[in-house]
């Protein structure tokens, strides 16, 4: 059986991280898109090339994560499901479709975590 995605939101520090075998998982991509459904409350992470609009590039530090901070698109999630809570931070377990080299995420599927539980 494959690992299932994995994405942490974190209000706190208007930070997404993304577990590195999300992304490996996406034939490791120099870069990747980040897609909000809002009427299916849906997040998809797809790989991309460098040039695309939009995209970010992947770099991977000594953790074991891809950590994205970008409060537009955070508060952007917020406003998609508004049933978050600013102070708490919350994880994402997704399914892949590969055919279309995504990775998916339901927010309404999306469990809290306790404060020492933030990292992945």
């Amino acid at each position: 059986m494959q690992d299932k995605p994995v994405v942490v939101i974190d209000f706190a520090n208007n930070l997404i991280r993304i577990h590195k075998k999300t992304i490996t998982s996406l034939n490791s991509p120099e870069s990747i898109l980040l897609i909000i459904n809002p009427e299916k409350l849906t997040l998809g992470i797809v790989g991309c090339t460098k040039d695309v609009q939009g995209s970010h590039r992947i770099r991977f530090p000594k953790r074991h994560c891809y950590e994205l901070y970008s409060k537009s698109l955070v508060m952007a999630m917020k406003k998609t499901f508004p049933y978050w809570d600013r102070e708490k931070s919350y994880r994402l377990t997704g399914d892949y479709i590969h055919q279309k080299g995504i990775a998916r995420f339901y927010l309404s599927e999306s469990v809290p975590l306790k404060p020492d539980e933030v990292t992945i």
